[in-house]
C-alpha cells in the first residue's frame, strides 16, 4: 500500500508541477509497481504504463 500511495502522491505532484508548464518542458514519469520478483517486472510494467500513469502487477492489485 505505502508504494501505491508513494506513486499516486508523485504522479499527483508531477501533474501539479506540470500545470503551468509548456507541453514541450514538462516532466512526465511512468511508474510500474511489482511484489516479490524484483525490479525487472516493474521495469516491463512502467513500460506499458501511460505517461503520468501507475501500472501495477496482478499480484499488487490483488493485494491492494
Amino acid at each position: 500500500m505505502d508504494a501505491v500511495r508513494c506513486a499516486v502522491e508523485v504522479q499527483r505532484g508531477m501533474a501539479d508541477r506540470n500545470a503551468d508548464t509548456p507541453e514541450d518542458k514538462r516532466i512526465t514519469f511512468r511508474l510500474g509497481i511489482n511484489l516479490g520478483d524484483g525490479v525487472n517486472v516493474a521495469a516491463r510494467q512502467e513500460a506499458l504504463g501511460e505517461p503520468g500513469g501507475v501500472c501495477v502487477s496482478r499480484v499488487v492489485r490483488d493485494q491492494v
